[in-house]
C-alpha cells in the first residue's frame, strides 16, 4: 500500500515545491497559506485513499487489546498498556480531566492565532504557520554554546564545567 508519493504543489506565486514525507513538516511552516493547504491536501490524499483499511486495522488492534486484557486479568486494555511502567490508571484520568479543565486556553490560543493570522478560519495546515515575520539571527558555534552555558547555569556548576569523556 503507498500512502503518498513525491508530487509538487504550487504556492501563491505558481512556484513548484516537492512535497515528501521529509519535506512536508517544512512545507507546513511556510508563511504561504496556498502552499500550506495544497502540501496538507497532497500529503493526506493517500491516507484518504485507504482511509477503510486504516479504521479496519485499528479495530482489529483494539479488539486484540480488549481480548488480551481479559485474558491477562486486567479491567481495562488502558490498564494492561500501562502496568509495564507501573503507573495507575487514575493518574492517566487525572490528566486526561486537567486537560478538559483548561481547554479554555487551547480555545483562547486558537482565537488569538486567527487574530494574528488575519484568518476567518483557522484549519489543521494553519496549526504551524509562523506568527512573525522571518527572523534571520544567525550565530556563531562559539556564540551559541556561550548561550548555553548561560542558560543552564542557574542548575549547576556540574552543568557549566566540562566533562571527561571517559575512555
Amino acid at each position: 500500500m503507498r500512502i503518498w508519493c513525491l508530487n509538487r504543489q504550487r504556492d501563491s506565486e505558481g512556484n513548484k515545491h516537492e512535497v515528501s514525507g521529509s519535506s512536508f513538516i517544512l512545507l507546513q511552516n511556510s508563511s504561504d497559506r496556498t502552499l500550506r493547504e495544497n502540501a496538507f491536501h497532497s500529503f493526506y490524499q493517500g491516507y484518504r485513499q485507504h482511509i477503510n483499511t486504516f479504521a479496519a486495522t485499528y479495530s482489529g488492534c483494539v479488539k486484540g487489546a480488549v481480548a488480551e486484557a481479559r485474558v491477562r486479568h486486567y479491567g481495562s486494555s488502558r490498564e494492561m498498556s500501562m502496568s509495564h511502567d507501573n503507573i495507575p490508571v487514575s493518574v492517566y484520568d487525572n490528566l486526561i480531566d486537567t486537560v478538559h479543565k483548561r481547554m479554555d486556553l487551547m480555545y483562547r490560543y486558537v482565537r488569538l492565532r486567527k487574530r494574528i493570522l488575519k484568518l476567518d478560519e483557522l484549519h489543521y495546515y494553519d496549526v504551524y504557520a509562523p506568527l512573525v515575520q522571518k527572523i534571520s539571527k544567525k550565530y556563531t558555534y562559539e556564540e551559541a554554546q556561550q548561550m548555553v552555558l548561560k542558560a543552564v547555569a542557574p542548575l549547576g556548576e556540574e552543568y557549566v564545567q566540562p566533562r571527561e569523556e571517559s575512555l
